[in-house]
């Protein structure tokens, strides 16, 4: 597996990815957990490990936290993390046909909000529709509590 870290794929965001040595079966971005209050993209190290050595692309995305964002800024920042993986999976050996989002927690509630309002994935020139498949667990499907403490 070749791991390349601290790609900053959006202002001062990064992300890493992980690229399996055995044939490619499909990508995966994918965003932690943490109530949209903490969490990093390396807390997901040993999901991304496992799923690559089963032959998957792993591309693991921070994105703002409160108090220091506000909403939607933190869907938009995830809509860019999936818009690099459009633009940079092939030259990883992949077709951009096959990328799926997952998330666990606020990360699974983030991505279901790319997939339900197709402004956020709009907003970097690809739809809702572009994506292969999304894998959420344990989100929030309707409103994020944080989101409500922070934004009301």
């Amino acid at each position: 597996m070749k791991e390349i870290r601290n790609i900053i794929y959006y202002k001062d965001l990064m992300l890493d990815i992980f690229v399996p040595e055995k044939e490619i079966k499909g990508t995966f971005v994918h965003f932690h957990g943490g109530g949209i209050v903490s969490g990093y993209r390396t807390d997901c190290d040993l999901l991304m490990k496992h799923m690559c050595e089963k032959g998957f692309i792993m591309i693991s995305a921070d994105y703002s936290l409160y108090p220091n964002t506000k909403f939607p800024i933190f869907l938009l920042e995830a809509a860019q993390a999936v818009k690099y993986a459009f633009d940079n999976v092939e030259k990883l050996g992949e077709d951009k046909k096959h990328i799926y989002l997952s998330g666990q927690s606020a990360g699974a509630y983030i991505i279901m909000m790319l997939c339900m309002n197709k402004e956020y994935l709009n907003s970097v020139g690809l739809s809702p529709k572009d994506i292969k498949g999304y894998v959420s667990d344990s989100g929030q499907m309707i409103d994020h509590f944080n989101v409500q403490q922070f934004e009301n």
